[in-house]
């Protein structure tokens, strides 16, 4: 028989920007170039990153083109956090 665990640690979600934040740093680049380098302005990277911008398919194609991770995969991203945000039960 299963057991629950019910002292479940919680976690907190994530927006895509903070993990793209984490990206950038550990690839060395700079937010202010790598706005430059895709063609962003560096505020709206900054907002993106702060997690107070969502990711647009138009920003998650940049992505890829920049960075080599799949579009799709920075779209799922935002939409579980989206998701997550309206409903904090949702399981992602």
């Amino acid at each position: 028989m299963e057991t629950r665990n019910e002292n479940k640690r919680p976690y907190e979600v994530l927006p895509p920007g903070a993990i793209l934040k984490s990206e950038l740093r550990a690839r060395g680049l700079r937010q202010t170039e790598f706005a430059e380098s895709i063609g962003v302005d560096k505020t709206a990277l900054s907002l993106i990153l702060s997690g107070k911008r969502s990711i647009s398919t138009e920003f998650a194609i940049k992505l890829e083109e920049a960075l080599g991770t799949p579009a799709s995969n920075w779209l799922n991203l935002q939409n579980q956090y989206d998701l997550w945000k309206i409903n904090p039960k949702t399981e992602i």
